[in-house]
């Protein structure tokens, strides 16, 4: 499996990712689960893509950057179709007495009406108030749930073209990479700047004229060239002591080296001499 694209490494266990997929939709519908099974595909996919590509580290890290981002949106699936669910509808208790007392009230109007109408309008009012009542509350309202659902085969297809996309990116990036690594400096002149090429021409110059004269003023040219840069060059003094590595001597005091600084930054440590009182 040496040097496999994240697609083949995939395509090597679709039967075992499907079918935990479909898993997940049979028994609990979870989204939640679904999500887990693509993070661990998509891990253990990484896994093996870098065993296969141990001593190409651009590669793997470009691999794990996109591996993490299709991971987090893993996550997404939770927002899946949602599947409705209606609870049986169940009839009231005191519904159910309402309207027996209604109907009994009924039957008192009725049999009142002849000698007390007063009360038989009363109870006839009544009844049809319970029953309206009644009637309302007859059934129970059904609460409704919802559980967010997922197609094992359509995530399957998403998977299989994340994966896809990853290795199209995966081959361009790389590309990308090894011909800025590859691509020579834009002026012929490699790593060494047009200044830097003059200084050391002159350097050069010196050494094979052997002209000490000549050297020294070519030389006198190095610090001006390292101020320009951004490059400090610091003389020893107390102050800068710090800056240097000091050896005692009869002689003045007196710096053999500079320190070379970059902005705070020590690039490197100066020499001085460092004049010691002698006992008599």
């Amino acid at each position: 499996m040496e040097n496999d694209t994240m697609l083949e490494l995939l395509l090597a266990r679709e039967e075992e990712i499907r079918n935990t997929l479909r898993a997940n939709d049979s028994l609990d519908k979870s989204s939640e689960a679904c999500a887990e099974t693509l993070d661990k595909a998509l891990t253990e996919t990484l896994l093996r893509y870098n065993a296969s590509r141990a001593d190409r580290r651009t590669q793997q890290a470009l691999a794990d950057g996109l591996t993490a981002t299709a991971r987090a949106a893993a996550g997404l699936v939770k927002a899946g179709r949602a599947e409705k669910k209606a609870a049986a509808r169940q009839i009231e208790t005191w519904a159910i007495l309402l309207l027996l007392v209604s109907v009994i009230l009924c039957t008192g109007a009725i049999m009142l009406a002849q000698k007390l109408p007063l009360a038989s309008y009363v109870c006839m009012a009544v009844s049809v108030l319970l029953a309206y009542i009644g009637g309302r509350a007859w059934f129970k309202k059904g609460e409704v749930t919802v559980r967010p659902t997922v197609d094992a085969d359509s995530v399957w297809q998403t998977l299989r073209q994340t994966v896809e996309t990853m290795d199209r990116k995966l081959d361009e990036l790389s590309a990308c990479v090894e011909s800025e690594a590859e691509k020579p400096a834009a002026d012929g002149g490699g790593a060494l700047k047009a200044e830097e090429i003059k200084l050391l021409a002159g350097l050069l110059e010196a050494l094979y004229a052997q002209n000490g004269e000549f050297a020294l003023r070519q030389l006198a040219k190095v610090p001006d060239y390292m101020e320009d840069q951004g490059i400090s060059l610091v003389e020893y003094s107390p102050e800068a002591e710090h800056y240097f590595e000091c050896f005692p001597s009869r002689r003045e005091t007196a710096t053999q080296r500079p320190a070379i600084l970059l902005g705070d930054k020590l690039l490197l440590i100066g020499k001085a001499i460092k004049q010691t009182e002698t006992r008599r």
